[in-house]
């Protein structure tokens, strides 16, 4: 059962190799886009070897690990909740838990219910609804920019709680939305218009903009932790692998350098200039070496001149991420994207989708009220 479904993703990979090759005529020589397309090629079949596999076991999906099993215990909603709660539908299940979309009955609102799939620090409850604040907090001491980033993409957390069963559930703003995955099929369908493609990647520099100020690296930037909104508003969730930033040495020895890949990620996507991670990852690391991904790099920028009208000083900035340290570069640059005249010209209005009750013109705090207000939020354990 496996063998037929291999060949057919060896097929596909004739397939996407071709299209990258055709794609590329006009923005490198012959030998480059054959390295080029040896690099996607690597990339799609090892995507295709781990989600066939994990198809076929029925147990396992590479993506989001244990928890897409469908009777996995995790999946279902946990009735000792219903007095507080009205649930509506599973959302998504990650390495650590599930997301439910309820109504709150008490306020009468929309919100999001992340119920852990078992116990420990990393998974929802206290630790991870401490971080989040943390960070709301914690940018409250590093300017009104921060602030407002914060405010508009980093949802916050409202409670959280243990169940009977000793795991932990938070309560999260509803962000609303599609995940980048979803987005990505949607833009091959119907492309996002210029002026849209823009804002949307403004705002993620702003949301990693706010996240760094704050002392913050997320270390866990893909598909499903980014999301848009109808309205292309973006969302960055879950920081439950979050780490102190900078420090010497990180628990994800790339860490640092995964933020500024979702920003290549999604230039790739909205501009069909490149595919999938902008560095070499475990599974290709042996096969394809960091020069075919530069020049992936390359024709993207060529790309975004062509098509967004980029000046000088957003290609460098834009580049200086791209080429940062994939190991451990302390300074990922995003304080500089973030003040380029391109960035702040499409970031939209800020937004207070996602403000606490009190950071209202937090910048203007003393060192002891917002050392208050952060002790407040709980547990925090970020660590390096």
């Amino acid at each position: 059962m496996v063998a037929w479904k291999v060949a057919l993703a060896v097929f596909g990979l004739t397939a996407e190799a071709a299209r990258v090759n055709k794609h590329a005529l006009d923005l490198g020589s012959e030998e480059d886009l054959a390295a080029e397309a040896a690099a996607e090629a690597a990339d799609e079949l090892f995507a295709n070897l781990t989600h066939q596999i994990g198809f076929s076991l029925g147990k396992l999906d590479f993506e989001n690990d244990h928890m897409m099993a469908a009777d996995d215990e995790a999946r279902r909603w946990p009735s000792e909740l219903d007095a507080k709660f009205k649930m509506e539908r599973l959302l998504a299940c990650g390495f650590h838990g599930c997301a439910f979309l309820c109504e709150d009955k008490e306020h009468g609102k929309t919100v999001v219910v992340k119920v852990a799939g078992g116990k420990g620090d990393q998974g929802a409850g206290e630790v991870e609804c401490g971080r989040a604040k943390f960070i709301h907090y914690a940018a409250c001491g590093k300017g009104e920019a921060a602030v407002k980033a914060a405010n508009s993409y980093l949802p916050s957390c409202d409670d959280y709680g243990t169940l009977k069963n000793g795991n932990g559930y938070l309560v999260l703003p509803m962000a609303g939305g599609k995940d980048m995955n979803t987005f990505k099929k949607e833009i091959k369908k119907k492309p996002l218009p210029i002026d849209k493609q823009k804002a949307v990647f403004s705002e993620l520099v702003a949301g990693v903009y706010a996240m760094h100020k704050a002392g913050i690296s997320h270390n866990d930037m893909h598909g499903k932790n980014v999301v848009v909104n109808d309205n292309n508003e973006v969302a960055i969730l879950d920081f439950g692998l979050g780490t102190a930033y900078p420090c010497k040495k990180s628990r994800n020895q790339n860490g640092y350098a995964r933020d500024g890949n979702m920003f290549y990620k999604y230039t790739a996507m909205v501009s069909d200039c490149g595919n999938k991670n902008q560095w070499p990852g475990v599974w290709i690391g042996f096969i394809t070496d960091n020069g075919s991904y530069r020049r992936k790099q390359e024709r993207c920028m060529e790309v975004l001149k062509a098509k967004w009208g980029i000046d000088k000083e957003f290609e460098e900035a834009l580049s200086a991420v791209w080429q940062g340290n994939i190991n451990r570069d302390m300074d990922q640059h995003f304080e500089t994207l973030f003040k380029t005249k391109f960035v702040q010209k499409n970031l939209p209005p800020s937004s207070k989708r996602f403000e606490l009750e009190g950071t209202e013109k937090c910048w203007t705090w003393s060192k002891e009220k917002l050392q208050k207000e952060m002790k407040k939020a709980g547990t925090v354990a970020f660590t390096c």
